[in-house]
């Protein structure tokens, strides 16, 4: 028997009916957003924040973890068995059976799809991973992956955590597989592949700043592109 994924088809469901949406008041206001895909320990919220400083706008991170709880009405530590880590149908079917009031990850996911829409729907913002790249629309997204080199990224998950390098290396692989997964069962993409994003940056190579520097740059040129167009298809544009 050939099961579906539920998860990928709830998705592209929600993504479907966002866009039938949002086209229109697109169309009027394109509001621009950042969406950052990272692997551990590349530093993409330290950059996420740095981008958001700079251009006066929110940064959402753990915060739609915590929009996800607050809109279900429960404890947020709950929500992040959830966050960006993969469950199957048959796991939510068994622990449904023992517990009424479980967060089935389909009910999850929906409501990070809405929560993320939402939020980009509002104005300029910084979204940091929870396949954000994939959930929010091309047309008005700066899609960015951050990678860096495994040494490093175990060095930065050591500082952070305040663990051994042995124990940061089997945190970042644990968890990049937590990831992956996740992104995989729940949106049909590997989120290692290049050609969903619109910049690939090297936090090994390019520092916080540089980095965020040139996240910025493409951001205020393709809003002020879209900004163009919209003008040019208004009655009596020219």
């Amino acid at each position: 028997m050939n099961i579906p994924n539920l998860s990928l088809s709830v998705a592209e469901s929600l993504l479907r009916s966002q866009s039938a949406k949002t086209g229109a008041r697109a169309a009027a206001r394109p509001q621009f957003t950042v969406a950052i895909s990272r692997e551990v320990g590349a530093l993409g919220s330290t950059i996420a924040r740095e981008i958001g400083r700079r251009l006066e706008c929110p940064v959402y991170d753990r915060e739609i973890v915590e929009k996800v709880a607050e809109d279900l009405k429960k404890p947020a530590s709950e929500i992040r068995d959830l966050d960006e880590r993969p469950t199957f149908w048959i796991e939510d079917w068994i622990i449904g059976l023992a517990r009424k009031d479980i967060v089935s990850a389909d009910t999850y996911l929906r409501h990070l799809v809405a929560a993320m829409r939402g939020v980009a729907e509002l104005g300029r913002c910084v979204i940091v991973g929870r396949g954000a790249p994939r959930i929010l629309p091309p047309e008005r997204t700066v899609r960015v992956r951050l990678i860096a080199d495994r040494a490093d990224r175990i060095a930065n998950i050591s500082k952070q955590r305040q663990c051994s390098e042995r124990d940061a290396a089997e945190w970042v692989d644990r968890v990049e597989k937590e990831r992956t997964e996740f992104a995989l069962r729940s949106f049909g993409a590997d989120p290692a592949d290049p050609h969903q994003y619109d910049l690939v940056l090297n936090t090994s190579r390019l520092s916080v700043h540089e980095c965020a520097e040139v996240v910025i740059q493409a951001f205020l040129r393709m809003e002020a592109r879209a900004g163009q167009q919209v003008a040019l298809v208004k009655p009596g544009g020219s």
